[in-house]
């Protein structure tokens, strides 16, 4: 088994096909699932948004720091939001449709 990367920050960006795994310095580990090609742009005036692509990304061994915060974004526990993606969890075809 081979040694996953380790980098300083935004692991995320790191991560270029689907099954890529990185591990970001105190923080946790992140693998591409699943990405889908949007090429789209949104005006919101004054700006341009454009959405390239989305992507699925695991999180998995993560700091209690990082649980903490990623609990501040959403009002979810890691388990109450893991918990939930797998009950309402949609594939990328599903979204799609």
């Amino acid at each position: 088994m081979s040694k996953i990367p380790e980098v300083e920050e935004y692991g995320g960006t790191h991560l270029k096909k689907v099954g890529d795994t990185v591990r970001q310095k105190d923080w946790g580990t992140f693998t591409l699932l699943e990405t889908k090609s949007i090429n789209e742009s949104f005006e919101l005036a004054p700006m341009v948004i454009t959405i390239k692509d989305i992507r699925r990304i695991q999180l998995s061994s993560l700091t209690d720091e990082v649980k903490e915060e990623l609990k501040s974004y959403t009002g979810l526990s890691f388990e109450e939001a893991y918990s939930i993606y797998y009950k309402d969890n949609l594939s990328m075809e599903e979204i799609d449709q």
